[in-house]
């Protein structure tokens, strides 16, 4: 894990200030080695001594250290402030980078199996999270699975009581701690159906209370105030789960295309 992945690692846990300096430190860590402590305090508004201490939790022995760290592994490419479509490239990339980074690979593969063993699989999502719950819902169906996406909270609630050991729930949730999601999960648990979440926070209760807890990079640190797909690095990963799960069973691919047909079809039918 290198500095990147443990500041965003430790983020929950940090005070405001630290906050302040880690959103700072993750969005701007190519400009970072042209600036001084007091240059960040100013930014940040966190004094120099809660920067030092701040670097130091992350494993660095000093401002200069960190710096260096973060020399070693940042992208270098300057990005034009008014150069939106580079800017864009660059924040996709970055996103992608320290994605798969923060990705355990054997941790997936964990995660298809479960995926393939499960009865019937619940995917549960809020808000953006709800959108990306019902992409991946319509990829399994189209596979052939038993699949049901719920993004109401009444519904998820309902449909938690009646899970069984048979059954699987994939719970996306960027931040891991939206109230709804948490309350639910806890239901899933009692009733001793499969867990596994997708966020960008592995100290979040969700991943802790997941069998499974895959770990995406938060698209805010990439620019929270320009940057506004959320759900880029969780696709990416859906896609990832989807290549592997279409490359290991044959149905799945024949039943996809099956109804990737019969939707052209209809659609070449349909009346203008």
């Amino acid at each position: 894990m290198d500095i990147l992945q443990t500041i965003q690692h430790q983020y929950n846990k940090l005070s405001d200030k630290e906050k302040a300096i880690a959103n700072y430190v993750l969005q701007n860590d190519s400009r970072l080695q042209n600036m001084t402590i007091t240059n960040l305090s100013q930014v940040t508004g966190a004094s120099t001594s809660t920067i030092t201490r701040f670097c130091r939790k992350m494993g660095a022995e000093s401002y200069v250290d960190m710096k260096m760290k973060i020399n070693s592994i940042s992208n270098k490419i300057e990005v034009k402030q008014d150069d939106y479509i580079d800017q864009i490239f660059y924040y996709y990339n970055k996103i992608i980078d320290m994605t798969n980074k923060s990705l355990d690979k054997q941790l997936i593969y964990d995660a298809i199996k479960k995926i393939k063993e499960a009865k019937r699989i619940y995917i549960y999502g809020l808000g953006s999270s709800g959108f990306t719950a019902e992409e991946l819902n319509l990829r399994f169906l189209k596979m052939g699975m038993t699949a049901r996406c719920l993004t109401n909270t009444h519904l998820m609630l309902i449909g938690s009581s009646t899970l069984t050991e048979d059954d699987l729930v994939i719970a996306i949730s960027s931040s891991g701690g939206t109230d709804e999601i948490v309350e639910t999960l806890d239901i899933c648990k009692e009733r001793g159906a499969g867990i596994i979440s997708i966020t960008s926070f592995a100290d979040s209760y969700i991943s802790e209370i997941s069998d499974i807890s895959l770990v995406v990079f938060s698209s805010k640190f990439a620019d929270e105030k320009k940057f506004v797909n959320t759900q880029f690095a969780i696709i990416y990963l859906l896609d990832i789960i989807t290549t592997i799960l279409m490359s290991q069973e044959e149905s799945y691919t024949l039943n996809y295309d099956k109804a990737d047909e019969m939707m052209t079809r209809r659609n070449r039918f349909a009346k203008p």
